[in-house]
């Protein structure tokens, strides 16, 4: 099923005597004029008069239906756009994207919070921040939740992860979402997860540091990266244990339930220095 076929599906939340163009021929109008780079109701709007009969030849094909109804104008556009359920569009975007890929399983994961451009003129409580999955190998978000501060972060990590199916899945986040509870959250729906340990968690950064010293060298695993740019050389050193807790059982990574490795990476800037001869 196409992402038009889907857009079909949409509820369409109008009253019956505001209803002149069917809500699929205005969504299907937004999406072809959005990914045309149209990025204003008033583009919109221009896009679907240059394009009326393609647009309408489209219609028709997808559901089944005449169109006669002429050019929607901006602030119909707009009006009908702005009564949608947000949540009921991420659903048909998230049924198009298990239908299309396989993407849900045996992959990579990134979990990220952004705050929105231009929230400086929302209210306090708005909802302005988003936190994302995101599949990198198909280039496609999987899943969003909108929050209205950067402190529900971890609620919506929680709430993100319980949207997803993570069977053979490894999940990559920030700092903010290194907590033992998603961590056990992950691993219980089957997946893996590779988190940075910060301040944030000071205890278990310090258990994870003493494993990096000449006792346990024998079992470091040591790699080295170079990349040249911008008038600097950068040496990536990361160092890998396996399996920390079979060498010292440690009641504090013990609550890191699927521990299987730990890593420390040394960042090293070389500024290059050219001598120009006159």
């Amino acid at each position: 099923m196409s992402i038009f076929n889907q857009l079909l599906m949409v509820e369409d939340p109008r009253i019956n005597r505001c209803k002149k163009f069917p809500l699929g021929y205005i969504l299907t109008t937004v999406f072809t004029a959005t990914l045309s780079g149209c990025s204003s109701w008033y583009e919109i709007e221009d896009y679907a008069e240059e394009y009326k009969v393609d647009l309408e030849a489209l219609y028709e094909r997808i559901s089944g239906e005449s169109s006669s109804w002429g050019v929607p104008s901006h602030d119909t556009l707009n009006r009908a756009i702005s009564l949608l359920d947000p949540n009921q569009i991420e659903l048909v975007y998230k049924a198009f994207l298990e239908e299309s890929f396989e993407i849900t399983t045996g992959k990579h994961i990134c979990l990220d919070g952004k705050t929105m451009r231009g929230v400086k003129k929302l209210d306090f409580d708005a909802d302005s921040h988003c936190v994302t999955a995101f599949d990198p190998q198909q280039q496609a978000s999987l899943a969003q939740v909108y929050i209205s501060t950067k402190s529900n972060e971890i609620n919506a990590i929680k709430e993100i992860l319980k949207a997803l199916d993570l069977r053979d899945t490894v999940i990559t986040i920030d700092a903010i979402g290194t907590q033992t509870d998603i961590a056990t959250a992950v691993v219980g729906k089957g997946g893996d997860y590779l988190l940075q340990v910060k301040d944030n968690q000071k205890l278990t950064k310090e258990e994870m540091q003493s494993f990096f010293c000449p006792l346990y060298d024998a079992h470091i695993v040591h790699q080295e990266q170079k990349d040249f740019g911008h008038g600097r050389i950068e040496t990536r050193t990361m160092s890998s244990i396996v399996n920390p807790l079979s060498l010292d059982p440690d009641s504090t990574l013990d609550k890191w339930k699927g521990l299987k490795s730990g890593s420390s990476e040394i960042l090293c800037d070389d500024l290059i220095v050219e001598s120009k001869k006159s």
